[in-house]
């Protein structure tokens, strides 16, 4: 989602009147983006649960690199329950994210 931070750093439902009057063709720009991004993680997260769904053997460090360390999909795959061989659970730095 798009939003205005003040100089107060409030987060405003609106940009103020001048900023969409002087800067109307970027904030048109930034909004097809923040769409664009939103359809890729939908692509991604549906992309994530039908993967889940098949069997597969991959060594680690290639799921490391493909899902958690990938700019887009890692942060979908770093909320996720994983099971690798017979142990469960979820990424270490995402577990100590989610107890700040």
């Amino acid at each position: 989602m798009l939003a205005f931070v003040d100089d107060g750093s409030r987060r405003r439902a609106a940009f103020p009147a001048a900023v969409r009057e002087t800067d109307a063709e970027v904030l048109a720009e930034l909004r097809e983006r923040a769409k664009a991004i939103r359809r890729t993680i939908a692509s991604e997260r549906a992309r994530i649960d039908a993967l889940s769904t098949e069997p597969r053997t991959w060594p680690l460090a290639e799921r490391v690199a493909l899902y958690l360390h990938h700019p887009v999909t890692g942060r979908l795959a770093r909320m996720l329950v994983w099971r690798l061989d017979d142990a469960v659970g979820m990424p270490l730095d995402a577990a100590r994210r989610s107890m700040q």
